[in-house]
């Protein structure tokens, strides 16, 4: 027998007398660690791992806005109890597999000159046989005032369900309603500006938009955005 365990043996003999507990550590050659998280993302709602490093990168600079950043003509049920149902977080079925989608909101607020600077980004997140897809990123364009302007954010997300729903539209003059109906679930992306409102869906895994121009459908597939992106929309006192 060894000297190291006739050296344990002798330990565990003399607590039994003393009474004594001991504790003998297990020994190694390697030391233990602790992973960093580099996949940040500045939200203020759960978002899995797996969807964290799908999106890290594209939301770099970015934070999911409060909500209370949003006027009552986007997040008309401020307060609302449905933390699934957000102006910048939704979860629900869009591909229609059975399993959760998401699509969330984020902006980047800078100040220059006197005039405050909101660019707005939408991702649609979507679950897959193998995982997690980031299946659209869309860069809205940028929102700006002078600093004696309030802060709000200018577009926001709300879910719609599967079936049909009816969406008005408005201009200065005239407000219309319009009937969608949706074999899955679909995002309704609102705009402070009622020109600006519209509706994705996914059918074949391809994307959709349906742009809302006072009752009148127009349907087309969603191919580049390049036009929202390179929008400077500048807000009036």
């Amino acid at each position: 027998m060894g000297v190291f365990k006739i050296n344990i043996i002798f330990v565990i003999f003399l607590s039994l007398l003393n009474g004594c507990a001991f504790i003998l550590e297990p020994q190694s050659d390697f030391e233990g660690y602790v992973e960093a998280d580099d996949y940040y993302v500045d939200t203020y709602v759960y978002i899995p791992y797996e969807i964290k490093v799908l999106i890290a990168d594209c939301v770099y600079g970015y934070c999911q806005p409060p909500l209370s950043r949003y006027g009552t003509g986007i997040y008309p049920n401020y307060g609302s109890d449905d933390p699934y149902n957000l102006p910048s977080y939704v979860r629900g079925d869009f591909n229609g597999d059975g399993y959760y989608d998401y699509a969330y909101m984020f902006s980047r607020l800078r100040w220059s000159d006197g005039f405050w600077y909101l660019k707005t980004k939408l991702l649609i997140v979507t679950s897959e046989w193998d995982g997690y897809k980031l299946f659209a990123e869309f860069d809205l364009g940028t929102v700006s005032a002078d600093c004696n302007t309030s802060v709000e954010e200018y577009w926001g997300i709300r879910l719609l369900r599967k079936g049909t729903h009816t969406v008005e539209s408005c201009n200065k003059r005239t407000c219309e309603k319009t009937s969608i109906n949706l074999d899955e679930d679909g995002i309704y992306l609102g705009s402070v500006d009622p020109q600006e409102r519209s509706v994705f869906y996914i059918e074949r895994s391809i994307l959709h938009e349906i742009t809302l121009d006072l009752g009148a459908i127009s349907k087309k597939k969603v191919s580049s955005m390049q036009e929202r992106k390179d929008q400077v929309i500048t807000l009036l006192n």
